[in-house]
């Protein structure tokens, strides 16, 4: 059995883009899945059943985990005895700037970003990945991202995406830096 990719999603890296790409290259709850609230409710508005019924022939088609829900484990979910992981980050200050407009845009009712900010906690993808590897330190972090299949700024992602994906066979036409929107 191929070894499934997890796509450690982080919110406001642009990889929304990557995954509505993969989404309709593979098919969601059938080539890719995404764990956590946002795939629990997709799942249940169509009428899927949940995940943890799934038999292991179906887990078995699955080439993509990502979402919110997973851990280092998660290429399990998808019968797989390995992984290869990838992510995308951003800046850490253009991805705050980032999350504060997407709030705004939604019609959040914000306070001014300066205090906004200073009720946030710490930078979001530094807390995601540590409680993902289970370690503390900014340098225990970047020797498990060393291990990752794939691992790179979301300012090089139009340029790498058909790569990456043509390169994984994931499917690149179509895929974010390849004329799509």
């Amino acid at each position: 059995m191929p070894k499934p990719f997890v796509f450690v999603y982080l919110p406001k890296t642009g990889a929304t883009r990557l995954l509505g790409h993969l989404g309709r290259e593979l098919v969601w709850n059938e080539g890719i899945v995404f764990l956590g609230p946002w795939g629990d409710r997709q799942r249940h508005r169509e009428g899927r059943p949940d995940v943890s019924v799934w038999s292991e022939v179906k887990r078995s088609r699955i080439r993509v985990v990502t979402g919110t829900d997973i851990d280092l484990d998660s290429h399990r979910f998808a019968g797989g005895d390995e992984g290869r992981y990838f992510t995308i980050v951003r800046d850490p200050a253009e991805r705050l700037v980032a999350e504060y407009q997407s709030l705004a845009d939604r019609g959040e009712d914000v306070p001014g970003f300066w205090e906004w900010h200073s009720d946030r906690r710490v930078n979001q993808a530094t807390r995601q990945f540590r409680d993902l590897f289970g370690v503390e330190d900014a340098d225990a972090i970047s020797e498990r991202l060393r291990g990752f299949w794939y691992d790179n700024t979301n300012e090089h992602l139009d340029e790498d995406a058909p790569h990456l994906l043509d390169g994984s066979g994931l499917g690149a036409e179509g895929a974010p830096g390849a004329g799509s929107a």
